[in-house]
């Protein structure tokens, strides 16, 4: 029996892989956009996501265990990096997540902070911050990963369609004798189901050449709230960000600037870095969290969605998928025993 993924970011693409390893044998992946065109600009920085339909973070932490299987290896684009997390609060208490990544140490007052930065900064440049949180997790080279996974899904057969799809049903026309439908589109849900539930929000990053910055940083809150200096172990190092609501998809050169300017105010070294990119494109943020769930729609066509993710879904995506799978093979059961 057929399945069709639509929806080729981080969600489709371990969705099709998740679904042909549960033993799926015919598998279409459609998409307007291809890996290098979507989730390419993410921080993909690993930190367990606790939202409603996942309170415990079994997502994240599944997603975990299979990033962990690939760290290291050529051609993934998954590495460690230690880093560290910038907070105002005094009393920042460690995340619940603390024993799943390694080397977790708080440091508390503005000059602990800025010696375990090592960045160059002083006590009185970071003199808002309280709190700092420092660990080694896995990260993600999206670039990379992306087309990683989409390399591993065609090797175990699934096929790959470069379409636009306007509505579901549009969808359904072009694959008559699919059984099963699995929606993996993003923020591009929000008309495709008419979902009023889910909105955009606006992420910007810029690429920077600077090989000599390994270790992460973020700040979390205060005066240099969304600023992040991500490595990607290849010399680039991603910077960014912003967290604006719909707008349009392409950076501005406001937000760039900003951008470059609070995070060279985290790590000065930034200062004489080449910029080679910038990036802009929206999380499909959802109210209640990320929609997983089937649905039986009124052409008695089934569809398994698996969008809504927010900033999350580099971080979640392989619970999720897996998620997706467990109700296609329910679905697909079903569809079997109505023949």
């Amino acid at each position: 029996m057929a399945c069709v993924v639509v929806g080729a970011g981080v969600q489709g693409l371990a969705t099709a892989i998740a679904l042909a390893e549960a033993g799926v044998t015919s598998i279409d992946l459609v998409s307007q956009d291809f890996p290098g065109e979507t989730s390419a600009g993410s921080g993909a920085l690993w930190r367990l996501v606790f939202y409603e339909g996942d309170p415990h973070g079994a997502q994240s932490k599944r997603t975990w265990d299979r990033l962990q299987k690939l760290e290291g290896q050529l051609g993934t684009g998954v590495g460690y990096c230690n880093g560290i997390e910038l907070f105002t609060s005094a009393s920042e208490p460690p995340p619940p997540w603390s024993d799943v990544v390694t080397g977790f140490t708080e440091h508390k007052g503005a000059r602990a902070i800025a010696a375990a930065l090592r960045t160059g900064v002083s006590a009185d440049d970071i003199r808002e911050y309280n709190t700092g949180h420092e660990f080694t997790s896995l990260m993600m080279n999206p670039p990379v990963y992306l087309g990683y996974l989409l390399q591993k899904a065609k090797l175990l057969g699934v096929r790959a369609h470069r379409k636009s799809m306007p509505s579901l049903d549009a969808c359904e026309a072009l694959f008559p004798s699919a059984a099963v439908f699995v929606n993996c589109t993003g923020s591009m849900a929000q008309a495709l189901c008419d979902d009023t539930r889910l909105f955009r929000s606006k992420g910007q990053t810029v690429k920077v050449f600077a090989p000599d910055i390994r270790r992460f940083t973020v700040a979390v809150d205060g005066p240099l709230s969304l600023a992040y200096v991500l490595p990607r172990g290849d010399g680039t190092v991603v910077l960014g960000g912003t967290h604006h609501l719909d707008g349009e998809r392409d950076a501005t050169v406001g937000d760039i600037k900003a951008i470059l300017n609070r995070c060279t105010a985290l790590v000065p070294e930034l200062e004489s870095a080449q910029v080679i990119d910038v990036w802009g494109g929206f999380r499909p943020e959802r109210q209640g969290g990320a929609r997983i769930e089937l649905e039986h729609r009124q052409s008695s066509r089934m569809w398994v969605h698996n969008y809504g993710h927010g900033g999350a879904g580099m971080t979640v995506h392989w619970g999720s998928a897996e998620r997706a799978a467990t109700l296609v093979m329910s679905a697909l059961r079903e569809f079997k025993s109505s023949l």
